[in-house]
């Protein structure tokens, strides 16, 4: 896997991850 793929990957692994905090901080505001 070239360096490029892998960055390319991560961030969007981290553009899910924030997507799925902000939906789930909407479905537990206690959370």
């Amino acid at each position: 896997m070239s360096r490029a793929t892998f960055y390319h990957l991560a961030t969007l692994w981290r553009s899910n991850v924030h997507l799925a905090l902000r939906i789930g901080g909407r479905l537990f505001p206690d959370a």
